[in-house]
């Protein structure tokens, strides 16, 4: 679906899905597991390394994820992960995940050495839907 002015990145390894934040019994801090915040600056890294610059606009969003299908991962907890990664990453632009209009996320089985997570990000402008006169 690449468009003119979209970017493309690859991050490779299992996808990781959102978890949920967990608490320090001892504490009482709340905290985001150290596997998800990993992942979500994977995903920043390759963005940044991509050259992606998210500017203040709206923007869309595709995602395919590459799993095994053994973790079988919420789609929606996948989504969650990218977009806090890309919004890591935007922070530097006074980006936010608020700013993204369209979405298409596919999750695909591969085998173990495969696993992936393929991003495009691109301005909303720039796609036209099936029947659109171009």
């Amino acid at each position: 679906m690449k468009t003119e002015g979209s970017v493309r990145f690859v991050v490779t390894g299992a996808p990781v899905p959102k978890a949920r934040p967990r608490m320090n019994r001892k504490t009482g801090n709340v905290y985001t597991p150290k596997t998800t915040l990993d992942f979500e600056g994977q995903v920043a890294i390759a963005a940044g390394q991509a050259g992606l610059v998210l500017v203040p606009k709206q923007l869309y969003v595709v995602t395919c994820w590459f799993c095994i299908t053994s973790k079988r991962p919420d789609l929606d907890n996948l989504l969650k992960s990218v977009l806090d990664g890309l919004q890591q990453y935007g922070h530097q632009y006074g980006w936010n995940d608020k700013q993204v209009a369209a979405i298409h996320a596919y999750m695909l089985w591969a085998d173990n050495w495969r696993q992936k997570t393929v991003v495009e990000v691109g301005p909303v402008e720039t796609l036209t839907l099936e029947g659109d006169a171009a």
